[in-house]
């Protein structure tokens, strides 16, 4: 298996992940896991919080007698990112894990502890021993930035983010902040989150001319930079195509990577003319001014919101103004502004600038809040994207598209 450096050592582009692997049959897992490290997958990543602590405690069954072969990998939950609590996070993880160290340990997302205290606690347990480097998972290029600013460069190992055929919002702005840095990027999910994987003839097209199984090109499309590695979960390891590791090598030949990223350009743009096979993104897009795009990035952060259980508000999360905030001016809103995701905050507002002049609701909100004086326009347009994205929620969660109403979207 190709290998590139990471976290100080040479690792497998393609690693095994234990999302919910605590549903699985827990003989034949373990027996996924010992048969990847066996053909070369010796990246295992898991986390304190799959399966409260189960999951960890399976991978320390399927790695004990060869933990020398692995490259391990486990994560903090934020709430508990203080630099007490990762201290006692990380020894609790090594008790179940049945090991003495970590090659990576990764804050899970961001949380309400000063992140400042997270990277401490990372650098005092790397200089005793407990692990060999630490990085982060779910950052934004913001996020990302604020981590570099404090800790300097080289000290980040990977930041860990979604990441596959229909999910490639990353592409925009993660990625090229993580190549500029030096940081190496791990897309969890490969095969898809809700929507599922593709069903795609172009697709299953360009994987019998190349020789492989379509999920073998999602995953060599998906680490096709240098930068890039991913990791594929243990229902994908308990099958046949585990033991096609040669297709799969050939598949990253670079020949037959320019081939395929050509080839792919058809496929994503089918895809995203569908909306990925997602009907999430369809729904979405019935909200005027939201494209494509918009949805697609949209879906994958309420997918992440709702597996983290994290926020109240999605519009504040993603760092955008609610109308009734609107009215404390411009020093607050550019305050408000810069926290949360900034790629998904910028497409709303975008969506938001469409909106006003498509909807008549969205356009009877935008004037509420700006008083027709031009100086509060941004204002404005941002409460009104924060609106936006607490209405794209609620129609997700009810499956009900958008319709104009006297007061606002219908129902909501």
């Amino acid at each position: 298996m190709r290998t590139r450096p990471f976290g100080g050592t040479a690792v497998p582009i393609i690693g095994i992940g234990t999302w919910q692997m605590e549903r699985d049959d827990r003989a034949q897992a373990i027996a996924a896991i010992r048969r990847a490290v066996e053909l070369g997958l010796t990246h295992v990543d898991t986390a304190e919080m799959y399966g409260d602590g189960r999951v960890e405690q399976m991978v320390g069954e399927a790695i004990a007698g060869q933990r020398d072969r692995v490259f391990l990998v486990s994560k903090v939950l934020p709430q508990h990112a203080t630099f007490e609590g990762t201290r006692r996070a990380c020894a609790a993880s090594l008790a179940r894990l049945g090991t003495d160290h970590l090659d990576v340990y990764l804050l899970h997302w961001r949380g309400p502890h000063p992140l400042a205290e997270t990277i401490r606690a990372f650098e005092a347990l790397r200089a005793e021993g407990a692990i060999r480097a630490w990085g982060v998972s779910n950052f934004d290029d913001g996020d990302l930035a604020e981590a570099h600013g404090i800790a300097g460069a080289g000290a980040i190992a990977c930041n860990q983010v979604l990441y596959h055929l229909r999910e490639r919002s990353i592409e925009h702005r993660v990625i090229p902040w993580c190549e500029q840095h030096g940081v190496p990027v791990v897309a969890y999910s490969p095969f898809g989150s809700r929507g599922g994987f593709p069903a795609s003839p172009a697709l299953d097209a360009i994987a019998h001319r190349l020789g492989a199984t379509a999920r073998q090109v999602a995953l060599a499309f998906l680490t096709r930079r240098p930068a890039l590695f991913s990791r594929a979960g243990t229902a994908w390891l308990a099958t046949q195509e585990l033991d096609e590791a040669s297709s799969l090598e050939r598949m990253l030949l670079l020949e037959q990577m320019r081939q395929l990223n050509a080839q792919l350009r058809t496929v994503d743009k089918a895809l995203r003319a569908t909306g990925g096979g997602d009907p999430r993104v369809a729904l979405l897009r019935t909200v005027p001014g939201v494209g494509p795009r918009t949805a697609e990035a949209f879906c994958a952060y309420v997918d992440r919101i709702e597996r983290f259980g994290r926020v109240k508000q999605v519009g504040s999360y993603f760092g955008l103004v609610p109308c009734q905030d609107a009215s404390a001016g411009r020093e607050r809103l550019g305050h408000i502004t810069r926290q949360g995701p900034s790629l998904m905050r910028q497409l709303l507002v975008e969506a938001a600038w469409i909106g006003v002049n498509r909807s008549p609701t969205l356009r009877r909100r935008f004037e509420q809040v700006s008083g027709k004086a031009p100086g509060r326009r941004k204002i404005a347009v941002v409460a009104v994207a924060h609106h936006l994205a607490e209405v794209m929620a609620a129609m997700l969660r009810e499956n009900r598209p958008w319709r104009e109403g006297p007061e606002g979207p219908e129902g909501f």
